[in-house]
């Protein structure tokens, strides 16, 4: 994934990266961080394709997928344990197994036998098991490449360990976590990319092929 002269736009202002181009490559997990009101959700928004305000180059990996885990409290959806975790997939895209293995690795192996229970799971777990089972839902579909927005913040520090040794030992997931400087010394990070309040007017580009395009804020 690489992002060319990339400025995004926000109600605080205009953040961006120093480098003209920045390159995250397969394997890599890299937090980007910023100051607390410094168009870090912003950011997320635009890498995900829900936020076109700003300039610049968004290039995704030809033919991969990408899994976006926005900040707070996953969507669940009415059904099963299993379909809230396939979600948007059919249950049958994955093994038993896979369920139960996905479930454990973050903590929440004690709703196995739940698995086939149909609840409101919103309202059945506490707010940190919902974001476990976010997490166990990465875990199940095992994207090439996951985007969080400061997702790690709100957990409590059992599941954070985790998660951290999840995707450290057991997934090859690609990780970009827009998040803080204060998690820096999560061992899981190998390398640091800094948002930057950014001056002057953003421009406009077009045409390109398998790219987001930014466009100026009206």
């Amino acid at each position: 994934m690489a992002f060319e002269d990339l400025q995004v736009d926000s109600p605080v202002g205009r953040e961006g990266f120093q480098e003209q181009r920045v390159v995250i490559r397969a394997g890599e997990h890299v937090l980007i961080c910023g100051a607390p009101g410094e168009g870090k959700t912003p950011l997320f928004r635009a890498l995900s394709g829900l936020w076109p305000w700003g300039s610049g180059r968004i290039v995704r990996p030809r033919g991969e997928s990408v899994m976006y885990v926005p900040r707070g409290t996953p969507y669940l959806p009415r059904g099963t344990l299993r379909e809230a975790l396939a979600y948007p997939l059919v249950t049958d895209r994955f093994a038993d197994r896979a369920y139960v293995v996905a479930l454990e690795r973050t903590g929440l192996g004690r709703y196995v036998p739940s698995l086939d229970a149909n609840q409101r799971w919103d309202r059945e777990l506490s707010e940190d098991e919902q974001m476990a089972l976010a997490l166990a839902r990465v875990a199940l579909h095992d994207p090439p490449w996951v985007v969080f927005d400061d997702t790690f913040s709100s957990m409590e520090d059992d599941t954070l360990e985790r998660v951290i040794d999840m995707f450290a030992h057991d997934l090859t997931t690609t990780i970009i976590h827009i998040g803080r400087s204060t998690q820096m010394h999560l061992p899981l990070f190998a390398r640091v990319l800094h948002l930057t309040r950014l001056q002057g007017d953003a421009g406009v580009h077009e045409e390109y092929v398998n790219e987001r395009v930014l466009r100026s804020a009206p």
